[in-house]
């Protein structure tokens, strides 16, 4: 089995190359996902951890980043299967975006910039769990289409037109015409 002998000769500083890459791109995806700190800094261990163990099983290297996201998506999903009682947890944690800091700015620059990100999560929140998702896979995540598509098990195109089309539904909810800034 080809699996087997390929976690055999995987490189740890490959891997670590890797984990330095993706590290940042994951646990930001998972915080939008779960409701603090720390539960994202867990999930995303877990992700790696489970990566590390399954390389194996990686068939195409070039597929690499739509494989981890789709363990990082697995291990949010089990996070909230083991939460169940409790609903919608993880949406609210979009607005602890609004906190973080951002470069030196004036206290009106922060106020406008506050403004205009709470507006496009408002936006971002009226899509559906599946448009949310692929937003943050690509915004968040930095994927291309064929990630997202390898993350969430669609096709390149399929992902692209899911895409573009929460994008339209955004900028139509903030009143944004294409290629113009409110």
């Amino acid at each position: 089995m080809v699996s087997a002998r390929r976690a055999a000769t995987i490189d740890a500083s490959q891997f670590a190359a890797a984990y330095r890459d993706y590290l940042p791109k994951v646990l930001n995806f998972i915080r939008l996902r779960v409701p603090d700190e720390g539960v994202a800094e867990d999930l995303t261990a877990a992700t790696f951890e489970q990566a590390f163990r399954k390389i194996g099983q990686l068939r195409n290297d070039d597929a690499f980043a739509g494989w981890l996201f789709r363990i990082a998506r697995n291990e949010i999903g089990q996070y909230y299967r083991r939460r169940r009682p409790r609903t919608n947890e993880g949406q609210s944690s979009l607005d602890d975006l609004l906190d973080l800091p951002d470069r030196a700015e004036s206290p009106f620059e922060a106020a406008e910039r506050r403004e205009q990100l709470t507006g496009v999560l408002e936006a971002i929140a009226g899509l559906t769990p599946r448009e949310q998702e692929i937003i943050a896979l690509r915004f968040v995540g930095g994927l291309t289409n064929h990630e997202i598509g390898q993350a969430m098990n669609l096709s390149d195109s399929n992902a692209g037109v899911i895409l573009f089309r929460a994008i339209r539904k955004v900028r139509d909810l903030l009143g944004i015409e294409a290629g113009r800034e409110p």
